[in-house]
């Protein structure tokens, strides 16, 4: 039983950075489609449930994954969700993510507004458009009705599509917009988040640069918002991606970090 399970693992790895590669070709500019291009989500596949039974738990914890690409290619049950289980064992646990390839914030949040002289290409960049959000939303909502709910956690990863297209001056006030929408939203001021910030895959680029320190600083003047370093996720030459260790580190580190702002909250 062991060996197979060494072996599962090490498909995995290996599996991972070659569907990220395919990922990056796919990414070397910014998604342009129509609104006709946005994938349906199964709500049914995009919804996991660990840690106790429904309604035998101590307490019931939502977690919410959501970003582009690595994200996307994070198979958060793999570390993120055996860590969380690990952390709380008498509690319900929902795992709710929805994440795309090569997006924008603008996809998320409302309050964006584009910097310089950008224009957009088609009624879905409009501002205020929010579409992948609302979807994520309509998961998130359908999962907990009816269901009272005692700590709500939020896991970004996201921001290279933004830093790609000139779009950074404006990436920490749509962050920080992000982070309070989930919170009015959802009706929980005391939602903790984690953003994994974006890896050096391009550092020295001004606007790659200016993202990464608003991810930081976006998490860094919220008490209740942790910020991972990504930097070593991406294999030796440096890609857009993580490779497939990397993935399993990434999704260890953003269980660490929710975990730590929970116990915090107990005190």
């Amino acid at each position: 039983m062991k060996k197979i399970s060494v072996i599962v693992f090490a498909l995995l790895v290996g599996f991972l950075p070659a569907m990220c590669q395919a990922q990056e070709k796919a990414e070397t500019k910014e998604d342009t489609g129509g609104a006709d291009d946005q994938p349906k989500v199964d709500r049914s596949k995009n919804v996991i449930f660990g840690g106790k039974e429904a309604g035998k738990g101590k307490a019931v914890r939502l977690f919410i994954l959501s970003g582009q690409s690595n994200m996307a290619a994070l198979d958060h049950k793999l570390t993120f969700i055996p860590a969380i289980e690990k952390a709380f064992p008498e509690d319900e646990l929902i795992f709710v993510k929805d994440a795309q390839s090569g997006q924008p914030i603008r996809r998320w949040a409302a309050n964006w507004k584009p910097a310089g002289d950008w224009q957009g290409k088609n009624n879905r960049d409009k501002p205020g458009n929010n579409d992948i959000y609302k979807r994520l939303m309509e998961s998130v909502k359908a999962t907990i009705k009816d269901k009272k709910i005692d700590t709500m956690s939020f896991a970004w990863m996201q921001g290279e599509a933004d830093a790609k297209s000139g779009q950074s001056s404006n990436y920490e006030e749509a962050l920080k917009g992000l982070i309070k929408q989930l919170r009015d939203d959802l009706g929980r001021q005391d939602l903790t988040a984690v953003i994994g910030r974006i890896s050096d895959h391009m550092n020295g680029d001004k606007d790659w640069d200016a993202v990464r320190l608003a991810q930081v600083k976006v998490a860094e003047d919220d008490p209740l918002v942790e910020w991972v370093d990504s930097d070593e996720f991406n294999g030796t030459l440096n890609g857009l991606h993580c490779d497939g260790k990397g993935y399993m580190e990434l999704g260890k580190q953003f269980a660490e970090k929710l975990i730590g702002l929970l116990n915090n909250q107990k005190k």
